[in-house]
């Protein structure tokens, strides 16, 4: 009984130098190229799930307006976790806070998913948008304009 509590005590003492240390401060970077013209703004949602991608802002686990000043910007977010994510964005030209459509519904400003992923008649799953984070990847994306 001794040498098992002498045991328990020396792994208290030595197991916390063995975990790895967890980083907290990771930064997703993603590139946007193609934008035109370089004004308004980059209005873009990273999604966890497939639940409410893209368009639900309910579902949004972080979000990002970005200034943009030139054909190719960086947005950056800070604090994400490893995971599976998707991304959608657009390119709010008019800085007016909505994607602006046409009379049949279809987009008038640049829009885009992670992967360059499209759908056939809508936007593409969650399960093709989506891409996996470990905290070294740099996810880069087109912006798409009809």
């Amino acid at each position: 009984m001794i040498l098992l509590t002498l045991i328990a005590h020396i792994l208290a003492l030595v197991t916390p130098n063995y975990l790895p240390a967890v980083e907290t401060n990771k930064t997703l970077t993603i590139e946007l190229t193609g934008i035109k013209p370089a004004e308004g703004n980059i209005l873009l949602s990273l999604y966890k799930n497939a639940e409410g991608f893209p368009s639900d802002t309910k579902a949004v686990y972080m979000s990002s307006k970005t200034k943009v000043n030139a054909n190719t910007i960086i947005v950056t977010l800070n604090n994400v976790p490893n995971g599976t994510y998707a991304i959608a964005f657009f390119h709010d030209a008019n800085a007016n806070g909505k994607m602006d459509k046409n009379f049949v519904g279809l987009p008038k400003e640049g829009y885009g998913f992670s992967n360059d992923a499209m759908g056939k008649f809508g936007p593409p799953s969650f399960k093709d948008a989506s891409f996996t984070y470990t905290g070294k990847e740099k996810v880069t994306m087109k912006v798409k304009y009809l």
